[in-house]
C-alpha cells in the first residue's frame, strides 16, 4: 500500500514539476519579397508566350 501511494505521489509531483511540451503552430502567412509587381496583362502575355514557344516539350508543359 505504501508502495502504490508513493508511486502515485511521484507521478503527481512529476506532472506538476515538469512543464508540458508546447507545440507551436505553423501559421500560414505569405510574405512578400518586395520585388516588382507584375500587372495582370503582363502576366498573361508572359504565360501565353511560354506555352506558344516552338521548342516546348511535354515535360515543360506538365511542370
Amino acid at each position: 500500500m505504501l508502495k502504490s501511494a508513493s508511486g502515485a505521489l511521484a507521478n503527481v509531483l512529476k506532472r506538476s514539476l515538469v512543464p508540458a511540451a508546447r507545440v507551436t503552430a505553423v501559421v500560414p502567412l505569405r510574405r512578400s519579397h518586395g520585388g516588382p509587381v507584375e500587372s495582370d496583362e503582363e502576366f498573361d502575355s508572359r504565360y501565353e508566350a511560354f506555352f506558344n514557344r516552338k521548342d516546348i516539350d511535354g515535360w515543360e508543359i506538365r511542370k
